[in-house]
This record gives structure tokens, C-alpha cells and sequence, in this order.
């Protein structure tokens, strides 16, 4: 929500800045109203489905580039090695209240505007109701004489009404103009010509519906100051156009008595005005328009160009902003991929009720096969299965060793298997968070911070409450947990390749003939609700290697138990393994 807002306020922010550029550059008024359509696209923006769309969400959903996988391993002589997904509640101040509160502080924000809307609206329905036909010859012949030269095909119905002191336009699906009684006894024939064929301009720019259209978006944004202070200027805008419109009509020798006529209406504009569109205004808009009068010159080509040009860099520079709409997240929450090896499958058959994403990496085709390209992104908790790495920093700086024992320091924990000491195989399998906080507390902070950045792990941040890992500051994506395990696999990694092969034997699952299974399980528990699981991994077969990584996320149900199960299906779905494995909870 956050980004959403400073995206919205970015773009709304370059759409001043460009409106003052066209001022600066004297681009006919007829621009500057044109061009504030472009904000109602900013605005509507966070209301589209675009994460529906490929291009905006960075997906590209049906593509088939699969080079064929490695498959029908025969798994005969399973180890039955098990691992275990036990996992422990951390408890984090819990937002959900404060996001609840603002949603109904907004809500109720929108309910008040919308009030007044209907206020405003019964007001102007009281007065058309009590309004009656104009029957003064005089104004009706002026009238349609004012719509024949416009060339209006359907005019708004003309009525006249003591509630009111000057002329309005209102109405959407059924349009009216509005005077005030005694309209030929307070002003000239050439008067009452000008507001005639000002409001009719109001009609034949279609102001009535873009001013309703900005009214509830403005209600919607009611709680953002850039976006009244928009419609402010539209306003203007759009009655310097719509002067303007006027001036082409009527010829430049005319202006200075359009000028005069704009005059007598300061301060004369309907304070229930929200719905109409007069000729009157403030003393300082008026002032605005007058001086707008006189520096009045009509729209040539060139002025065409220019408009065009801007108007289409504008949108331009709206459309390659969306995808950070699209995606909602700030940079630093958020791996940016190079999709180019990548072939995107639909694998929610698998997920069931899960919300969570699946990637797959092949070193014999150096390709990514992956399921939810928006959640392969996303950067995660890591939980247990950054013990992975835990594991291989304690053996690099000598604090454990792979055949050495540590000892259990009596602490009574939930789960009996903590309960006893630990060699590395025993720690990995049942996940003994003891064993790895121990590893990380005889670091120092900057030790830790080196391997971290030598790793190049996920966002790199280990300020938070410790362990950093669980549900904490330290964030990787299923992408990054794949691309790292490849490149530990491939002794790309600062680490000895004595250690690297104990962690991966301390890893294994399943060996098969030739095939053999490595994983580790991540379960992130937040107040007693299973928030974040993870199974990690990669798979050895006799002429590929595959990494791989499942997410899941968002509900109550999200254990590395499930994403393990998950993971299972699918690589056996996909021919890499068969059979069963034991995932203990």
C-alpha cells in the first residue's frame, strides 16, 4: 500500500511538473484540459487487475520453452532418511489492528465525502425541480441561435430559476442549463450570448462528466493533498479552455467584451457548485482568466505537435511506472530477476489453498522453470533453511566440526529431539535451533556480516531481533535460495569444499540408484500461526542437477511439512522422482 502511494504521488508530482512545462512553453488552454485526463488514468491505476496482465506482472503464463527434464529416475533403494520441520512461534507486534483502523478511518473518509455529494446533489435536484421553461422569447431565440453556431446536435434543456445568481451547466445523462430569472432585464443581448455559448462549451467538452468523474476519484483520494490540490488546477483549467473555446467562436475582436462580461460574475458562483459549471468564479480566478484573455492566442499545428508529443511521453512514462503498481512492494523486498533463461508453468493444481510459488533450475540446460513469477520474487524469512549456511559458517570458522558432538545445555525445549545433544546430521535433520544460535552467538556481528555479504544472501540485512533468520531482518526470495544452492553445488562459494560436502551430506534425504534427494525444510510460526514454509533443495540424477525451491505463504497452514509435500508431487508429477518420502512435523 505504501509504494502504491508514493508511485501515485511520484506520477501525480510529474504531472505538475509537465502541466508547467506546457505553461512554460504557451500551449493552448484546450492542452492544459486535455491533459488532465491523464490523472484520472493515475488514479484508476491501483483499482486494475494488473497483475492479470503479463506484461505489467513480468510473467509470461503459457509459454512453453521446456527443454525436456531428466526423468523416470527408478528409485529403488530409498535410505528412508528423514528430516524434521519443527519450528517455534515468534511473537511480532501484530499491524493488522492499525491497517484495520485506517481502512475504516478511510472508508469513513469517502462515506463523508459521498454525503456530501448527495447533499450537494439534492440541493441542485430541489432547484431544477422548482425551475420552470424559460419563456422569454428574446433568450430562447438567443439560445438556440448560441447552439446552431456551436453546432450542437442534442442542447441541454434550458430553465430558469430564482435560487440561482449566474448561469450553470449541470447534468450527466440529462443535461440542463440553468439562469437566473430576469435574465434580459440585468444583461445585454451580447451578455447573455457569451454565458450562453460559455456554458454551452462546458456541454460540448463534455465538462459535466469529467467534473463528476474528478469528484468521486477525489473522494476516493480524499486523505492525499496532491489530489485536491489537481483537481484545483483542473478546474481552472478547464474554464480557461473553455474560455478560449468561446474567443475562437466569437473572434479576437470580441474578446475584451467576453472579458467584461466574465466580470460581473466574481464571486457570483453557486456555493453548492461542486456539481456545476458556471461562468462565475473567485475574484482570483477570474483574475487568471482575464489575464489568460489577453494573452490569448489560437491553437496552430505546431502547437498539435508539441501536445501530442507531450501527451504521449506522458503515457509513457505512466505505463513503465504500473509495474511497480503491479507489484506493490518496495525494491529492497523484491529480487529483479533476469527472466531471459526462464519458462513460466502453471502448477496451482499443486498448491490446492496454498498461496506460493515454485522454481526449478536445471544446470544442464541452465534453465528456470517456474511456477508464480511475482512470489519467486518476493523476498521471504528464510527460517531453518538458513541453517544450510549457518552450518557451513560454523564449520568455516572451526565452531563445529562435522564428527564432533555439542553438548545440550539442559534447557528443556518442546520438541524431545532438541533435548539431547547434537552432532551436524542430527542438528539438520530434527532442526535444532540451539545448535545454530550457538554457531552464530561465538561470531562476532561483523563476521556474520562478511559471510552474509560473500554469500551475497537474499537482502543482506542482520540488524533485526536474532536469530536474524527467523522472522526477522534477513529476506531472500525462492529465486535467490535456488541460484545460491546452485552456486554453492558448483564450489562457487567462499567456503572449503570439506565443508560444503558435509553440509550435503547432512542434507541428504533419498538415495536411489543414481539419484539422490537433498532438501531442508522452513517453517516461519508468527504468533502461533504458520505464516512462511519453505523446502529447499536439489536433486542428483545421472545427467542433471536440479535446485529447486517451494514457497508458501499467507495462511495459517504455510510449514515446510506442506511445501515439502508440495514439492514432492511435483517432481514426481514431472518424472525427476517417484515414491514417497518421510517429512516429519
Amino acid at each position: 500500500m505504501l509504494v502504491t502511494l508514493l508511485v501515485l504521488t511520484l506520477l501525480i508530482s510529474a504531472l505538475f511538473l509537465v502541466r508547467q512545462g506546457m505553461k512554460l512553453v504557451r500551449l493552448p488552454a484546450i492542452w492544459l484540459d486535455r491533459f488532465w485526463s491523464l490523472l484520472f488514468v493515475v488514479l484508476l491505476l491501483p483499482f486494475l487487475p494488473l497483475q492479470a496482465v503479463p506484461f505489467f506482472a513480468g510473467e509470461t503464463r503459457g509459454v512453453e520453452q521446456r527443454p525436456q527434464l531428466p526423468g523416470e529416475a527408478q528409485l529403488t533403494e530409498a535410505t528412508n532418511m528423514t528430516i524434521s520441520d519443527f519450528s517455534v512461534s515468534v511473537t511480532r507486534f501484530d499491524l493488522g489492528w492499525l491497517e484495520s483502523g485506517l481502512f475504516v478511518v478511510w472508508l469513513g473518509g469517502i462515506g463523508f465525502g459521498l454525503c456530501l455529494i448527495f447533499q450537494s446533489l439534492f440541493k441542485l435536484k430541489t432547484i431544477i425541480a422548482k425551475a420552470r421553461a424559460v419563456k422569454d422569447s428574446r433568450l430562447t431565440i438567443a439560445y438556440d441561435a448560441c447552439v446552431k453556431e456551436l453546432g450542437l446536435k442534442k442542447k441541454p434543456r434550458l430553465l430558469e430559476s430564482g435560487s440561482i445568481e449566474s448561469p450553470v451547466t449541470c447534468g450527466i445523462l440529462r443535461p440542463y442549463l440553468l439562469v437566473p430569472e430576469g435574465l434580459y432585464n440585468l444583461f445585454s443581448t451580447d451578455e447573455i450570448r457569451y454565458m450562453f455559448l460559455h456554458e454551452l462549451k462546458h456541454h460540448q467538452l463534455h465538462h459535466p462528466r469529467i467534473n463528476a468523474t474528478a469528484l468521486l476519484l477525489q473522494m476516493v483520494y480524499w486523505f492525499h493533498p496532491l489530489v485536491w490540490l489537481a483537481r484545483k488546477k483542473m478546474v481552472m483549467d478547464r474554464e480557461l479552455a473553455c474560455d478560449a473555446a468561446v474567443i475562437e467562436t466569437i473572434g479576437m475582436c470580441e474578446r475584451k467584451a467576453y472579458g467584461r462580461t466574465l466580470l460581473q460574475f466574481i464571486e457570483k458562483k453557486q456555493s453548492h457548485s461542486s456539481l456545476e459549471l458556471g461562468v462565475g468564479g473567485t475574484k482570483k480566478q477570474i483574475e487568471t482568466r482575464i489575464y489568460s484573455l489577453i494573452h490569448y492566442r489560437s491553437s496552430s499545428k505546431k502547437d498539435t505537435v508539441k501536445g501530442s508529443l507531450i501527451y504521449t511521453l506522458v503515457v509513457l512514462f505512466i505505463v513503465l511506472q504500473t509495474p511497480w503498481l503491479a507489484l506493490g512492494e518496495v525494491e529492497e523486498q523484491r529480487y529483479s530477476f533476469d527472466h531471459s533463461n526462464a519458462s513460466y508453468e502453471e502448477l496451482s493444481s499443486f498448491f490446492a489453498d496454498h498461496d506460493g510459488s515454485f522454481v526449478l533450475y536445471s544446470a544442464r540446460e541452465n534453465h528456470y522453470f517456474i511456477h508464480n513469477r511475482a512470489g519467486s520474487e518476493q523476498r521471504y524469512s528464510p527460517n531453518s533453511t538458513f541453517k544450510i549456511y549457518s552450518a557451513l559458517i560454523g564449520l568455516e570458522e572451526g565452531i563445529v566440526q562435522p564428527d564432533t558432538v555439542l553438548a545440550w545445555d539442559g534447557t528443556a525445549h518442546d520438541y524431545p529431539e532438541w533435548n539431547q545433544q547434537q552432532t551436524l546430521n542430527s542438528a539438520m535433520q530434527y532442526s535444532v535451533n540451539w545448535y545454530f544460535e550457538k554457531i552464530e552467538a561465538d561470531m562476532s556481528l561483523n563476521q556474520m556480516m562478511t559471510y552474509i555479504n560473500e554469500l551475497n544472501y537474499g537482502n543482506k540485512s542482520i540488524e533485526g531481533p536474532t536469530p536474524v533468520w527467523l522472522e526477522s531482518s534477513l529476506t531472500i526470495s525462492p529465486v535467490e535460495q535456488v541460484d545460491l544452492l546452485h552456486r554453492l553445488y558448483s564450489k562457487e562459494l567462499p567456503f572449503q569444499g570439506e565443508s560444503v560436502m558435509a553440509v550435503k551430506d547432512a542434507l541428504l534425504l533419498e538415495q536411489t540408484g543414481e539419484t539422490a534427494f537433498y532438501g531442508k525444510t522452513g517453517t516461519g510460526v508468527v504468533n502461533e500461526r504458520a505464516v512462511n514454509g519453505w523446502f529447499v533443495g536439489f536433486v542428483e540424477t545421472t545427467d542433471d542437477t536440479l535446485f529447486f525451491a517451494t514457497h508458501l505463504a499467507g495462511d495459517e497452514e504455510a510449514t515446510g511439512q506442506s511445501a515439502a509435500d508440495i514439492t514432492r508431487a511435483i517432481l514426481v508429477d514431472k518424472g525427476i522422482l517417484t515414491g514417497g518420502i518421510g517429512v516429519n512435523e
